[in-house]
């Protein structure tokens, strides 16, 4: 058809090895954070300039000796966001907990340890400036609103003639 040209030189081409470690980009909630039975969660943005691997989520009761609290291998993907609970019903009110979280690339680079250390809040939140009042047959009950992150919601509780407090 006439789209004839004259042959080119050979060229040749390599793939760039790999070098760039993953990063573990945010985790929630931040360091130093209260976790309780209802705010056991813990998530994370992991990324890598080409390819996760694996990532190694750990949680310990001192700091030195660590248990999988999740890993999860074959990625894939340049990022990923986990989602693990930690045990809470395994420490005490006021205990710390840490989590160690690192990731590895298809070409085997091991991310930077990403290390946060937690407590277990134990303590109930306070139902602020509650009043009750009593009128026409009727209990109306009111309280300022709680901010707590770890605050799911509120119980009731009434006396019945009995003496026993029923919800």
């Amino acid at each position: 058809a006439g789209n004839c040209s004259e042959r080119s030189t050979a060229a040749s081409a390599h793939m760039l090895v790999d070098t760039q470690l993953p990063v573990v980009v945010s985790v929630h909630p931040e360091n130093g954070s209260g976790l309780s039975a209802f705010r056991k969660g813990i998530r994370t943005l992991v990324t890598d300039n080409t390819q996760l691997n694996r990532i190694l989520l750990e949680y310990s009761r001192d700091g030195s000796n660590y248990e999988t609290l999740q890993e999860i291998t074959d990625i894939g993907d340049y990022n990923m966001i986990t989602t693990a609970e930690i045990p809470v019903e395994e420490f005490r009110a006021g205990d710390s907990i840490y989590v160690r979280i690192t990731a590895e690339d298809t070409a085997g680079n091991i991310s930077e340890p990403s290390e946060l250390t937690y407590f277990l809040d134990g303590s109930a939140p306070e139902a602020k400036n509650a009043t009750a009042v009593y009128e026409n047959e009727e209990v109306q009950i009111c309280w300022s609103g709680n901010r707590e992150a770890d605050l799911a919601g509120y119980r009731i509780y009434r006396r019945s003639e009995a003496g026993e407090y029923v919800m």
